[in-house]
């Protein structure tokens, strides 16, 4: 088990100040020689949710890209940035994101490579525990070494979005959906995350913290300074002591949950080998969480069983709700919705809560902010929040 973790802090996106503190965070591991050989393709998968100007921390700041992918190209090797946004995988598409989150400038000042090429291939996960075949996005393919550089973010489905969730981006385009739609419960859906992670084996994961999302992320939250560089060679170990930062429970993060399942990473964050910023001066305990991921938990361990618990249940689970002033009738909600349960009314969408469920891609692919999660006033009447 790999359990060494990197912290180093960072005030701002300065540039030189990220490269210094990147620097910093791998000498421990021996520096980017230990995980790059001159001439070899490295994939630096990055986190694009969807179009997003850099100051909104919905995705991975492009000034941690390029530190990222100055040090390989120092290394003697070739960087190639790539992921697959929400929504479909077409290079369009691909471009609007790149271009709205700094990505494309960035890399045309270091001649860096943007992948545009929409092709995939299956790969085999023999030793998975849910999935054993994955169809992931060509560049993972024309990789030799992989790099998640992911964002520190809630999540209003997985709690917390980190290394791990950031792999799902390898899946290409709209075929995420299927995967909402054959494991709707977290604990299925948190076991595929951690089954591609293993596939994955990503041979290094570098978190951008400096400004971290909370509240109602992974898109609709509120941007937040946390001045903290993370990088580990163990994705679950790094997600680990980002919780460890923002005082979140590994029982209340679904893929810890199951990545301690599998022993991958130990009981503790205390129990990690943990280099540079001392943990404590990073960590805070008053990071807003996704209000209504904890109410919808509270409403499916209910206890109520049966026909009547079930629909009580979906009764009390938060669910979308669509704000006619706020939306501006893109179909991007329709689009990304799993089950299709939405159809587009005269000011905004309408929703079918009888086939929701209640994986909020919607909200958290919506560019208007249209969407929030209402907890209905049963459940908070229940559970008094």
């Amino acid at each position: 088990m790999e359990t060494r973790v990197a912290l180093q802090r960072v005030r701002r996106y300065d540039q030189d100040e990220i490269e210094v503190a990147l620097a910093a965070a791998l000498k421990p591991f021996g520096g980017i020689s230990a995980f790059v050989k001159p001439g070899q393709r490295v994939l630096l998968k990055v986190n694009t949710l969807m179009p997003s100007n850099p100051k909104n921390s919905v995705t991975t700041h492009p000034a941690v890209v390029s530190a990222v992918a100055k040090a390989v190209l120092l290394a003697g090797a070739t960087p190639i940035i790539a992921d697959s946004p929400g929504g479909p995988y077409q290079p369009k598409l691909l471009e609007a994101t790149y271009r709205a989150t700094g990505l494309w400038d960035m890399a045309t000042r270091l001649g860096v490579e943007l992948n545009l090429d929409c092709s995939s291939f299956e790969l085999e996960a023999p030793n998975s525990r849910l999935v054993h075949r994955f169809v992931c996005i060509k560049p993972v393919l024309d990789a030799d070494v992989i790099f998640s550089l992911c964002k520190l973010k809630t999540h209003g489905f997985m709690m917390y979005t980190g290394a791990v969730k950031n792999l799902f981006g390898v899946i290409p385009g709209m075929a995420k959906s299927e995967f909402h739609l054959k494991m709707p419960r977290e604990a299925d859906f948190a076991a595929m995350l951690v089954d591609l992670c293993e596939a994955i084996q990503p041979d290094l994961s570098i978190m951008d913290g400096i400004m971290a999302m909370e509240g109602d992320g992974p898109s609709g939250g509120k941007p937040r300074l946390m001045q903290s560089l993370l990088v580990s060679p163990n994705p679950h170990a790094l997600d680990l002591t980002a919780c460890g930062i923002i005082a979140l429970k590994p029982d209340q993060v679904p893929t810890l949950q199951e990545a301690l399942l599998r022993n991958l990473i130990p009981q503790e964050v205390m129990d990690l080998d943990l280099y540079g910023e001392p943990l404590v001066n990073l960590a805070v305990n008053d990071f807003l969480l996704p209000q209504h991921r904890l109410r919808r938990a509270q409403a499916e361990s209910s206890g109520v069983r049966g026909r009547i618990g079930r629909m009580l249940s979906n009764r009390l689970r938060p669910h979308p709700v669509f704000s006619r002033r706020k939306c501006v009738r893109c179909g991007r909600c329709l689009q990304s919705c799993p089950p299709q349960c939405l159809t587009m009314g005269a000011r905004s969408p309408r929703i079918d809560l009888g086939r929701c469920i209640r994986c909020y891609c919607c909200h958290e692919l919506c560019p208007a902010k249209a969407i929030r999660v209402n907890s209905p006033g049963l459940a908070r009447w229940i559970f008094k929040q």
